[in-house]
């Protein structure tokens, strides 16, 4: 055994260039292996990039069009009291005030009239209303160096007879303000037109919307003219007016190469930083309606390809301290059949380590969903009313393996940072749910995301839930939302564990909670907008008046989910005397109509 283990020795020792061609074999296919993950990831990142990018320019066009929509509908709403007023040109003032003050976007209005509509107040009157400070203040602003007959926004007008919005403009001396005013014509009860409308609203809160929720660090929000003028800088701490202006600058170029997202309707183009050479990202869109103003989402490429550039570097580690392991073992091999055998089992650990990071990367491509089938096993209904023009609430359902899979939750505070991250919320339950089946880990999975950079301390109740449709087995996970009541022959809450929100601490854990729904029982599911509902007397509708409703609805016949959810909506709008919400309310009702047969649940 000695004499042939020196011969093996001896024969290593020699054949130098057999240990350099396997050192090499082995360092190409490690760099082969490494160079495919890598490209194949980078595949994947960028495809969550577009995703991400689509969804939020989505979101934020919605929110900054239905703000200008709601500013059109202040004035459309006050063209009849102008109207009715027209015979009194000292009313007009009060009009003014009128239409200045319903709107809390709207800084100032006017109503410029057409050359000596009125003999006695001369050629120009121009009554304007302008809040100040707690107040409003109104003047007759028209004279000869302010002749609102030059300009463009009131010639568009007399000349088309529609509405315009114009582009951004700076306002005011000691407080500058970037506005845009709506302007729109006021015929009188003949059909002649008699003035042109206006209304200012201030443009300052463009900056926070653009840049309230972004998914990497650097990124930042612009919003453009039609014709790419800068309408609103961004807020954003680390972002250099360089880039601001490189990123303009590009998206006005004609000659610069654009691609087009997967639903067309967002553009994308690359570039690199004028100031450090860095690679980034403009994806941008136009808005659908009038103005036509161009929302712009820059991200960097650092920040996009993170992981898979540390992955990149750890297996380039990876491969070399390989290299350097079986250098070592061949070198060795004569003195140690025992380190032999050990560079084998290292060299497997390695394999298998490559073999789950493909793995986890696999499960990382995007799931599809079928549409909501028709169904005679469950009838489900929901409603969503906000409080603002958008809200933080949401409720969700899909059937996936002939499990129904369903959510309702709440976002703290209201209006557009709720919403925004209630979206991606959503689009996180849709991408884990996708291929989790217990609800306590899609809940694990939800918080943990939400945890990170949650610099605005922002936190969402979630009620979770999956029903076997054929066995009628409900597995759910409460954070912190209120219990669901059970609607049949009883009416009772379902026993859940209350828990934290998501979003406060990433090292909570959360508990799956069990049990069997009978046949012909409705689940009812609601957000604190309907028990914290308040009256004119700022009574609570409470959950006392809750079961009062359910009750009434538990007595009638064939009582579906629609009918079950807008009886409740009756009763609570009706509680509040029909005035606006405090809260977003959102009702969510699921009724399990299957003849349960003889199945074990898993």
């Amino acid at each position: 055994m000695t004499g042939l283990y020196d011969k093996l020795k001896d024969f290593l020792k020699k054949d130098i260039a057999s240990r350099l061609a396997i050192i090499i074999t082995a360092a190409i296919f490690l760099e082969l292996i490494s160079v495919v993950q890598y490209y194949y990831t980078r595949h994947l990142l960028k495809e969550e990039l577009d995703k991400r990018s689509e969804i939020e320019l989505r979101v934020k066009s919605r929110i900054i069009q239905n703000t200008l929509q709601s500013a059109e509908a202040t004035m459309r709403d006050h063209l009849w009291d102008m109207q009715t007023n027209l015979a009194h040109p000292d009313s007009m003032f009060s009009s003014t005030r009128r239409l200045t003050e319903t709107n809390e976007k709207v800084v100032g209005g006017c109503i410029a009239f057409v050359p000596y509509y009125y003999p006695a107040k001369g050629r120009l009157f121009e009554p304007y209303a302008q809040k100040k400070g707690n107040g409003i203040e109104v003047v007759q602003l028209a004279n000869e160096e302010h002749d609102y007959t030059r300009h463009p926004a009131y010639q568009s007008v007399v000349s088309n007879h529609q509405g315009i919005w114009s582009d951004p403009y700076l306002y005011g001396t000691d407080s500058v303000s970037r506005l845009s005013t709506y302007s729109y014509p006021l015929f009188d009860k003949k059909g002649k037109l008699a003035a042109v409308c206006g209304l200012d609203i201030n443009l300052t809160w463009l900056g926070d919307t653009l840049n309230a929720w972004h998914g990497y660090p650097s990124s930042f929000g612009l919003m453009l003219t039609s014709n790419g003028r800068l309408v609103s800088p961004t807020l954003h701490p680390i972002t250099n007016q360089q880039d601001i202006e490189q990123v303009v600058s590009l998206i006005n170029d004609s000659t610069v190469k654009r691609t087009l997202s997967t639903n067309g309707r967002n553009r994308m183009i690359e570039f690199r930083s004028h100031k450090n050479g860095e690679k980034a990202y403009i994806y941008y869109t136009t808005l659908r309606k009038h103005p036509h103003w161009q929302i712009a989402l820059v991200n960097y490429d650092r920040e996009v390809y993170a992981k898979v550039y540390r992955m990149r570097s750890y297996n380039l580690l990876m491969m070399l301290t390989g290299i350097l392991v079986l250098l070592f073992l061949i070198n060795r091999f004569a003195r140690s059949e025992h380190r032999l055998h050990m560079a084998g089992i290292e060299k497997a650990r390695i394999g298998s380590e490559l073999n789950v990071a493909r793995d986890i990367q696999t499960q990382m491509l995007p799931k599809t969903f079928p549409p909501y089938p028709e169904r005679d096993d469950i009838d489900i209904y929901g409603s969503l009313s906000p409080a603002k023009e958008v809200g933080g609430d949401l409720f969700d359902f899909f059937i996936r393996d002939e499990k129904l899979f369903f959510c309702i939750g709440d976002v703290s505070g209201k209006g557009v940072p709720s919403a925004i991250v209630m979206a991606v919320l959503h689009k996180l339950y849709r991408m884990v749910s996708a291929h989790v089946n217990n609800p306590a880990q899609i809940m694990q999975a939800l918080n943990e995301e939400l945890c990170k950079e949650n610099e605005t301390n922002m936190f969402v109740t979630l009620f979770i839930g999956i029903l076997d449709l054929p066995t009628g087995h409900l597995s759910y996970c409460n954070a912190g939302h209120d219990n669901p009541i059970l609607v049949g022959t009883m009416l009772e809450k379902l026993p859940v564990e209350a828990n934290l929100p998501l979003g406060l601490f990433e090292d909570v854990r959360f508990e799956k909670q069990e049990m069997q729904l009978p046949a012909s029982v409705t689940l009812f599911l609601y957000t604190d907008g309907l028990t914290e509902a308040k009256n004119p007397e700022s009574q609570q509708f409470g959950i006392r008046r809750v079961m009062e409703a359910l009750a009434l609805c538990r007595q009638q016949k064939n009582m579906t989910a629609e009918s079950m959810v807008n009886t409740m909506a009756h009763h609570v709008h009706q509680f509040i005397d029909w005035s606006a919400q405090s809260d977003d309310l959102t009702l969510f009702a699921i009724r399990y109509m299957q003849q349960q047969k003889n199945h074990s649940s898993n």
